[in-house]
């Protein structure tokens, strides 16, 4: 490790891009401003897992500690984010009585003290010792699920068998939201009617008349203390989801600042590689939306959304690579009502993990191979 220690940069005043709109109530949108600081988590000389801009990692509620599932160690690293210091690594296995198998897709932590491994409708609970507490099945007809249904990532509500996740069908192109019964190994659904459009945005790659794969956009869950957040990256609006009084509620936000969806693609087959890239990129140079995360202490909701800028280099698949991108961030109120929208000039790329705590947005940021992040404060 280059520091033993955490260390903080000096903050810098950043101006944040003024901007004046009306959200659906016919508020005036506040200004922004911005000031910024960085800081380095003391990895204790471990080498932690930075790939992926920590996509997948996650939060404890209380937003004390991060989790980061490192799959190369196998290993659940934990990070104290009050002390900016690695807490503890806890190894896995990969075979036998507690082996969470050769390939995960996901992980979701349970109560802050067990963790849940996904892998293609299974789901095994774990401690934090590596002991596996149980196994659970979600591919059979009897569970709720199809053949041809997908049951994403979950996440835990306040209730030791409430969970919930996006579920997929791949022949209907339908989506719904799951509620997994873990211990019966039931499913129940409820249909999202408003994201039947989500199909129109994909694009099937095609060789030799062979699907070799596709692209398009996805539903993300996110989660706040009274509610569940459905949203995609390729238009402006929302599905509420409230548990307790399972409520579904629908909702579009209108922006002045950026499109509120994206272009429908020209074709949805590509039938070569070239055809499948310059689909990739237009796909990002047009707007994206990332989830929308809550801040506890301000009683918002912010939204980081993106447009990539590409120049002339491409990798060694002839594939366009980023130069760099305009970042966007609009704050919202406990109903996803806009309260402001801006420009974030200052920074440069797509925000890789990021979560709010104690008043400020938290933002990965790899620093010459250790775990660091970008904190804005703002101002509106």
């Amino acid at each position: 490790m280059k520091t033993p220690y955490p260390i903080k940069l000096i903050p810098f005043l950043i101006l944040g891009f003024i901007s004046s709109c009306n959200d659906r109530s016919g508020n005036e949108s506040k200004t922004i401003s911005f000031s910024m600081d960085t800081v380095v988590v003391d990895a204790r000389n471990e080498f932690l897992f930075l790939n992926g801009s920590l996509a997948g990692a996650s939060i404890s509620q209380n937003k004390e500690l991060l989790y980061v599932f490192n799959r190369i160690e196998i290993a659940l690293e934990i990070i104290d984010l009050n002390n900016l210091i690695l807490k503890e690594k806890i190894q896995f296995e990969t075979e036998g009585p507690n082996g969470i198998g050769p390939w995960i897709s996901a992980f979701s932590i349970y109560k802050d003290d067990k963790i849940i491994f996904h892998t293609n409708n299974r789901y095994g609970l774990f401690d934090f010792e590596g002991k596996k507490i149980q196994d659970h099945h979600f591919d059979s007809v009897s569970s709720g699920l199809s053949e041809v249904e997908y049951l994403s990532r979950l996440f835990n509500w306040d209730n030791e068998n409430m969970h919930f996740g996006i579920i997929s069908n791949s022949v209907s192109d339908s989506y719904y939201l799951g509620h997994v019964d873990i211990q019966n190994e039931k499913v129940a659904r409820v249909p999202l009617q408003k994201f039947k459009d989500l199909k129109d945005y994909y694009v099937t790659w095609s060789r030799n008349g062979q699907v070799s794969g596709g692209f398009g956009p996805r539903i993300q869950i996110t989660q706040s203390p009274e509610k569940l957040i459905l949203s995609s990256d390729y238009a402006n609006k929302f599905y509420l989801y409230h548990p307790d009084s399972m409520d579904l509620i629908f909702k579009t936000v209108e922006s002045s600042l950026v499109p509120n969806q994206k272009e429908l693609p020209s074709f949805n087959i590509a039938e070569s590689t070239e055809e499948y890239h310059s689909f990739q990129q237009t796909y990002f140079e047009d707007i994206n939306f990332l989830p929308p995360f809550w801040d506890e202490t301000r009683k918002v909701f912010y939204r980081f959304s993106f447009k990539e800028i590409y120049g002339d280099k491409k990798n060694q698949y002839g594939k366009a690579i980023s130069s760099n991108s305009q970042v966007f961030l609009t704050v919202f109120d406990k109903d996803l009502n806009i309260l402001s929208e801006t420009r974030v000039r200052e920074l440069n790329k797509k925000p890789g993990f990021h979560f709010a705590k104690d008043g400020q947005i938290w933002i990965f940021e790899n620093l010459e191979d250790e775990l660091g992040f970008v904190r804005l404060s703002i101002d509106f």
